[in-house]
């Protein structure tokens, strides 16, 4: 038995990929990950589709994603994988033809944004991509309001191996006087972050660190440069093992996000993150990460950045650490919950011919 997994872009931009080559491992299955290089900082490979499309408008785009999905197809047919898994409902969409010929009722669909599914002229056909894997996963339960009906296996963005091996209680928060504010991941949505940097900017006792690459780092990098703001950091590319260290040095992880159906209803690397490490969080309000955060007393919940500074301030004050513990550990659990139902199907998935 032998799978392949196929990406949409980066491996640096897809860790949840992790939590399936860990099921593979344990199952002594051989795989191969299928990637598309998009910006130059992955090593060439046999099935890693090299094009550095960072220049390209959304439109220029277009022919590229075209040349990877010949490119994915060619790989499938030479390599001849008796199951894959499939991230992402654009390129489950646009493989449609070739999964129904190929690979129906062999593969798994892992869902984690919402896409271009969303299209009304798409619908149908997204029913059935749907409709032909043995398995249909959604990262959050969030997704379930904009997607058919039908059934859905939950995964989450972590391992019970990495949850396992973060401390048992939480490290110090909040015993330096320096609150730090971490954005830590894939740098995206300008004007979300942008509003935190304004909020936050050359605040007493506030430092906030953007740590990752992304589209608009370069942005707002020059913004704080323009406007002399001595208190935020940029740090770019890290390598995984060093994720654990950023977080712990952090006081809040901040998820602060556009008011968007596609942000509200996902739950991020960043959240997992800060519940697995137990580190308050900042999200947006009225999201399934608004939720999660003010059923269980894990952060701040806010509409707009207004007021932040006296906010978090606020938090730190009043701040309960056992109590945010046990709060950490009910959720976590919860999660862990539906961790074993996901490794359970798709264990069963890679081991049955």
């Amino acid at each position: 038995m032998k799978i392949g997994l196929i990406l949409p872009g980066n491996l640096w931009f897809c860790p949840y990929v992790n939590i399936y080559t860990q099921i593979l491992k344990d199952s002594n299955i051989d795989y191969d990950i299928i990637s598309w290089n998009r910006d130059g900082s992955e090593s060439a490979a046999e099935t890693v589709f090299n094009l550095n499309v960072t220049s390209f408008n959304r439109y220029q785009k277009l022919t590229p994603f075209l040349r990877y999905l010949n490119f994915i197809k060619k790989t499938l047919r030479n390599r001849k994988y008796q199951k894959i898994i499939v991230f992402g409902p654009q390129l489950g969409l646009l493989l449609y033809p070739f999964l129904k010929n190929h690979y129906k009722n062999n593969f798994i669909l892992d869902y984690r944004d919402l896409s271009i599914e969303q299209l009304p002229f798409l619908n149908v056909l997204f029913k059935k991509v749907l409709s032909i894997s043995s398995i249909n996963i959604l990262s959050s339960e969030g997704f379930k309001r904009y997607l058919p009906k039908g059934e859905y296996v939950i995964s989450h963005n972590f391992s019970s191996d990495k949850a396992a091996k973060r401390n048992e209680s939480s490290d110090p928060i909040f015993e330096k006087e320096t609150v730090n504010v971490l954005t830590i991941g894939s740098i995206r949505d300008y004007e979300a972050n942008l509003e935190l940097v304004q909020a936050l900017g050359n605040k007493n006792n506030i430092k906030v660190y953007f740590v990752g690459k992304g589209e608009v780092s370069s942005l707002l990098e020059n913004y704080v440069k323009d406007n002399n703001i001595v208190n935020v950091f940029f740090h770019g590319f890290y390598e995984k093992e060093e994720e654990a260290g950023f977080i712990r040095n952090a006081s809040f992880i901040n998820i602060f996000y556009p008011k968007i159906k596609s942000h509200s209803s996902a739950l991020s690397n960043r959240f997992y993150n800060a519940l697995i490490y137990k580190r308050p969080m900042i999200v947006t309000s009225n999201s399934i990460q608004g939720d999660f955060v003010e059923n269980y007393k894990l952060g701040l919940s806010i509409n707009d950045c207004t007021d932040l500074y006296d906010k978090i301030l606020s938090y730190k004050s009043n701040f309960e650490a056992d109590r945010f513990d046990v709060s950490s550990e009910s959720l976590l659990e919860v999660f862990k919950s539906d961790y074993d139902v996901f490794y359970d199907k798709v264990f069963n998935f890679v081991n049955n011919n």
